[in-house]
């Protein structure tokens, strides 16, 4: 019944984005007894856009985002959503295919402050045992070009698009501080009066393949309750960081973390750690 319900909805606006003149009126007539919301709760992209056609006031969000995160070191995989826009009370995000993968709404006293406005998601990040696994998971969402739909708190609608692909970057190989023999230890020996963190260009995929396009790398460096913390992001051609006396301590455990970002904003991580002198 609900699958009819909206299969007459969507013919009706259909027919009323073809007749000149009646196609806001329809969409306001819709809007009115809120069954755009049922049409949107269930609705494929392509089931909404006819629907937007309609619509008076169709705004662009002011950025959108998906990618892909990698741990190769502790071999797990997931998904990174962001979205920023004018207040919203709900936001969609639909998938290559159309199907409709997230929605958040803004109720109660976020709704009565203005709603939301950015809006950043990471998905649980499930490990893989080999490069088949991963395969496997990051194709639960297919490449292509998603979709970002958000109601504002004024009424209007704003939609977005992001790209995804499938195109992982490898994990940088860490040269400084020298790796242990033992994986499960950390480094030791590292002066706080000059640190450094090197690593290896990155110049394949996470299969071994060419045609990775590296865009940056950003090196991360702190404590384990991050009472101190570094950051930096440093352009592809660079695969040495220093590390500022100030952000370390003699004596102390610090882990860090080197990211290869490829051009599509996918990012794989590689975690080691070091212990300073006294």
């Amino acid at each position: 019944m609900r699958r009819n319900i909206r299969n007459l909805l969507v013919l009706l606006v259909t027919l009323a984005c073809l007749l000149p003149g009646t196609a806001v009126q329809a969409a306001e007539t819709v809007d009115r007894f809120g069954w755009i919301e049922g049409l949107l709760e269930r609705g494929t992209w392509a089931e909404v856009q006819v629907w937007l056609k309609s619509a008076k006031d169709v705004i662009e969000l002011a950025d959108a985002s998906i990618i892909i995160e990698v741990n190769s070191t502790d071999g797990d995989a997931g998904f990174q959503v962001f979205l920023d826009g004018d207040g919203w009370r709900h936001a969609r995000v639909f998938d290559s295919n159309g199907d409709r993968i997230l929605l958040v709404t803004a109720t109660g006293g976020v709704r009565r402050i203005g709603g939301g406005t950015e809006l950043f998601m990471e998905t649980a990040e499930p490990e893989y045992e080999d490069l088949d696994g991963m395969q496997e998971l990051i194709d639960l969402l297919p490449e292509g070009e998603y979709f970002f739909l958000a109601r504002t708190t004024d009424g209007n609608w704003a939609t977005g698009t992001a790209e995804l692909t499938h195109d992982v970057p490898a994990g940088p190989e860490i040269l400084q501080p020298l790796p242990p023999e033992n994986e499960d230890e950390c480094s030791t020996g590292v002066f706080v009066d000059r640190a450094v963190i090197e690593w290896d260009p990155v110049t394949t995929d996470i299969w071994g393949e060419d045609g990775i396009e590296i865009e940056g790398y950003q090196v991360i460096v702190g404590t384990e309750d991050a009472d101190l913390e570094f950051s930096v992001t440093v352009p592809s051609d660079t695969t040495m960081v220093s590390i500022p006396e100030e952000a370390l301590e003699p004596g102390m455990e610090f882990q860090f973390e080197i990211l290869a970002i490829e051009e599509s904003g996918n990012q794989t991580i590689t975690e080691s750690c070091f212990e300073t002198e006294e």
